[in-house]
């Protein structure tokens, strides 16, 4: 099953059993990908996509990306009440950034803390039953690639949530090459 594989991929990527393939990647087809492997939990909700063409590479391991954008946005389906959700790509300081908003209940006086283990949103708010684990594991995905996850509450009620990769320059290109480089990538750009 997907929360199977999710699980497996992260103790694979912990453990160091899995390698991370930082390569040039294209920000519309994670994004296509994602939406993609979480089609069924977004029937019914509306998704607005604003995703330039024009966009310079990220440095991603294509894999992880999907699985860490794809448990994001079964959390705004999940727990954003029916609301639209927006997906988002832009560049900004030599990054590519992936924001997924809803209009949910929003995350409470400490979102980081919900990307601790087992953390699931504030008691008694109506959230549907879930293990805690998803948000975990996409911050895990991303940071195994030298990219981040980030959350906050959004401006007029509900969740925003910040993907970000370097963007694949020269000096990403040639980090890359490094023994355990995917680490450091973040600090380089």
């Amino acid at each position: 099953t997907g929360l199977v594989d999710t699980l497996l991929s992260a103790a694979r990527v912990e453990a160091g059993a899995a390698p991370v393939r930082v390569e040039a990647a294209d920000a519309g087809d994670i994004i296509a990908a994602a939406l993609e492997d979480v089609r069924r939990e977004l029937a019914g909700v509306n998704v607005a996509l604003t995703a330039p063409d024009t966009l310079p590479l990220a440095a991603a391991d294509p894999a992880l990306a999907v699985r860490a954008l794809a448990n994001v946005l079964a959390n705004a389906a999940r727990h954003g009440r029916q609301s639209p959700i927006t997906v988002a790509a832009r560049c900004e300081d030599h990054h590519i950034v992936i924001d997924v908003g809803d209009r949910g209940p929003g995350l409470g006086d400490d979102p980081e803390h919900l990307f601790e283990k087992f953390v699931r949103g504030v008691a008694g708010d109506g959230r549907p039953p879930g293990l805690g684990l998803g948000l975990s594991l996409a911050r895990g995905f991303m940071r195994s690639q030298g990219g981040n996850l980030s959350a906050a509450n959004r401006d007029g009620g509900g969740a925003l949530f910040t993907l970000s990769f370097p963007c694949w320059t020269k000096a990403a290109r040639a980090f890359v090459h490094r023994p355990g480089a995917a680490r450091g990538l973040q600090d380089l750009c």
